[in-house]
This record gives structure tokens, sequence and C-alpha cells, in this order.
């Protein structure tokens, strides 16, 4: 397994510089991993890393959301911790079209779910150690 960094948010540090930093455990190398999100978006054409990238911009489509999550199959790699923080997100969404982002697990597991789309066979667990790719979420912060 590759020991992966996620960064989520101004990972330049020209902004805002909030970032939030999520660790993995994978199957795939970094560029396996960068290519099978590439390939898992022309799929279902949904590009995680341009939403939620403008300042005070933490708004993500419920609908295409819940589709990441399913075809991605998150709910069978996700902790029961971050399942917890994405159906809070869902819940909190009730009777509106978008969810509110608030953390980088979240956008995170939305990210990932769309390499799991790529590549099916992938395996992700959820660690605290090292490399690293911005997948984008700059909008998440801006309280």
């Amino acid at each position: 397994m590759n020991k992966i960094r996620l960064t989520v948010g101004d990972w330049s540090g020209d902004g805002h510089s909030q970032t939030e930093t999520i660790y993995i455990l994978c199957s795939l190398d970094r560029t396996e991993l960068c290519s099978a999100y590439k390939k898992g978006m022309e799929i279902v054409g949904i590009d995680v890393e341009h939403i939620c990238q403008d300042y005070e911009d933490n708004r993500f489509d419920k609908e295409e959301a819940k589709e990441l999550l399913e075809k991605g199959k998150a709910s069978e790699w996700m902790s029961d911790t971050i399942r917890d923080l994405v159906n809070d997100t869902i819940e909190e969404a009730k009777g509106e079209d978008s969810l509110s982002l608030y953390c980088g697990e979240v956008f995170s597991v939305l990210w990932l779910s769309t390499a799991k789309i790529g590549c099916p066979e992938m395996t992700i667990e959820f660690d605290k150690n090292s490399l690293n790719i911005d997948i984008g979420g700059y909008g998440l912060f801006f309280f």
C-alpha cells in the first residue's frame, strides 16, 4: 500500500492559505491514482477538482455527490467516522439542491470516489502519513 497525502484547500498558500490534509493508504501509487481520478471523471462527467475552487464556494450538487458515492462504492471503504461525516452532510442538506461542504474529509471522499470509478479494483484506507496530491476545495475555507 502507498501512503499518500491529499491536500484540500489553498494548497499554494496564495489566497486564504487554509488547507486540510487527509492521509490515505492506497493500492495505487500517486501517478496511478491521478490517472484513475481522470478516468473516473471522464466516465461520470464530474470534475471534483473544479468544484469549490473559488473563495466562499463550498457548495456541491447533492445528486452529483450521491452519484459519486454510489458509483465509487464509498460505503465499502469509508471508515465509520468519515461515513458519519458524509451522512451528516447529506442530512443537513434536506430540501436543498446542494451540499454545504465544511470539512476536507467529505471533499476527499468525493474525489476518491471519482478515482474508484476510474479504477474499481483500487483499495483505499484512511491513514496519517506521506505523499501529496492537491485535490482542490479552495472555496471550503472562508469562515
